[in-house]
This record gives structure tokens, C-alpha cells and sequence, in this order.
């Protein structure tokens, strides 16, 4: 009668599996899939991450006894970083799918106790693991690396004046830097200033004047009158003296007679 009864049970339970793939839904005893990617319903890959949930907290128990041997230790260890990396594909998944995100939450058992060597590229160390020869030196040079950094004290010992900038007038090549922006600067404001000073071209009646010929009591005044007054500029050759004698001549004849006018007005 009981082997009946197994009979009818198991044919049932093919039946219910069979319906299940058929549906894709996911069922006890089924095996997961070698890819993450290859599972489209949602619940079936929280199912799927719940149990390598699982697998990595019973490895991570095991691994704790010290007494199975080297070889086992490195296996067990290889294993949970392996369980770790498909756990980390199975929750980009239910992502992808439109559930919640995982990533965020609280570490899964005994990996909040792991320990990763700077430079393993997200290899980590479990329990007896911690304690393989090879291990244990890298360990304590990644804490002796750690314990070697500076503090925020004798960080600020090393800030001086140059730290702000104030030695900068000591650098050879930033004064050559300055002084060749220095001239360039300079440059084109005398470029600038010659463009906008220039005399038009076709302008027939200012020419330059040589003040070289003018005496040092008459020069600026005999200058600013003529640029004042009639705005015409002559250029005096050697030799025409006479030219510049008449110029002055002129101006004093008309001092004269403004101060003629003025004084009869005050009359």
C-alpha cells in the first residue's frame, strides 16, 4: 500500500514540475540557471538569490573550522567569492526586471566579517582564510599601511608659504613667463595706440613738425598753440629757420593784441 502511495506521489510531483516549466515558474528541486540573464520572471530570481543566500551561509560556517586543511580553506574561500559574485548577478537581474534593489541592503551572513586586501580586486577572506600562510603577511601590511597614514596634524606641517603661492616671484620660469607676457601686453598697447592715432591718408594739410629746430622756451608752447588753434602740422627742413622764426612772431602779435583788447575793456 505505501508503495502505491510513493508512486502516486511521485508521478504527481512530475506533473507539478512539468506545469511549472511550462509556465516558466519556479519549483522545489529545480536547478538554477547557469546565467542570470536567462531567467525572465521576477520571482524566480528572488528564489534564485534567497538560495545562494543560503549556500553562501552555510559556507561561511564551514570555513570557520580551522581544522580542515589548507587545500579545503582555499576551496570553501574560492567558492564563497564565487557564491558572491552570482549573488551580485541575480540582484542586477531583479533590477532589470523591476524589483527592489538589493545592493543597498545589510550584507548577507559572515560577509560583513570579511576581510579584502587592498589590490585583491574584490577578493575576500573569510574566516580560517584569514589565517592561510601568505594571508596573514598581507593582512598585517595592509593594517600597517593603514596605521602609516599621516594625520590632519602633520599633514598641516607641510604646508608652507609656497603651498599659498608666495615664493612664486623666486621661480626662474614664472618670471620668464611674466616678463613675455609682459611685453606682449605692451605690445599691443602701442599697436593699439598707433591705430587709433593714426593721421587719415588723404589729409593734405597736416604734416609733422620737426620741434627739433625749436627752442626749448618755445618748443612746447609753439606745439601745443599750433595743434591747438589751427590743427596743421608743418614739417620744418634744415635750413628754414625763418619758417619757425615767423611761427613764434605770429603767436607774440596775437598775445599782444588780446592783451591790447583786454585792457581797454578794463578801461
Amino acid at each position: 500500500m505505501a508503495r502505491n502511495e510513493e508512486k502516486a506521489q511521485s508521478m504527481l510531483n512530475r506533473y507539478l514540475r512539468g506545469k511549472a516549466e511550462e509556465r516558466g515558474e519556479y519549483y522545489p528541486g529545480q536547478q538554477r540557471p547557469y546565467l542570470a540573464s536567462m531567467c525572465d520572471r521576477l520571482d524566480a530570481a528572488e528564489q534564485w538569490r534567497n538560495q545562494v543566500l543560503r549556500e553562501i551561509s552555510r559556507r561561511v560556517v564551514e570555513i570557520q573550522n580551522k581544522g580542515l586543511g589548507e587545500s579545503k580553506i582555499r576551496d570553501i574561500n574560492d567558492q564563497i567569492n564565487k557564491l558572491l559574485r552570482e549573488k551580485y548577478h541575480w540582484e542586477r537581474r531583479i533590477r532589470e526586471l523591476g524589483g527592489p534593489d538589493y545592493s543597498r541592503s545589510a550584507l548577507p551572513v559572515g560577509e560583513g566579517e570579511a576581510i579584502q586586501i587592498r589590490g585583491s580586486k574584490g577578493y575576500y577572506y573569510f574566516g580560517a582564510a584569514r589565517e592561510l600562510p601568505g594571508v596573514k603577511e598581507l593582512l598585517k601590511e595592509s593594517y600597517s599601511r593603514e596605521e602609516r597614514k599621516r594625520s590632519r596634524a602633520e599633514l598641516y606641517k607641510c604646508v608652507d608659504a609656497e603651498y599659498y603661492g608666495f615664493l612664486d616671484d623666486k621661480d626662474p620660469n614664472l618670471e620668464q613667463l611674466e616678463y613675455n607676457a609682459e611685453v606682449e601686453a605692451r605690445k599691443a598697447l602701442v599697436e593699439k595706440w598707433e591705430t587709433d592715432h593714426m593721421m587719415p591718408p588723404d589729409s593734405t594739410k597736416r604734416t609733422q613738425v620737426d620741434l627739433e629746430e625749436l627752442s626749448e622756451e618755445d618748443e612746447p608752447e609753439e606745439a601745443s598753440i599750433l595743434l591747438k588753434d589751427e590743427n596743421v602740422f608743418h614739417k620744418v627742413k634744415p635750413g628754414h629757420e625763418s619758417q619757425v622764426e615767423q611761427l613764434v612772431l605770429d603767436r607774440k602779435k596775437r598775445q599782444l593784441l588780446e592783451q591790447v583788447l583786454n585792457d581797454e575793456e578794463g578801461e
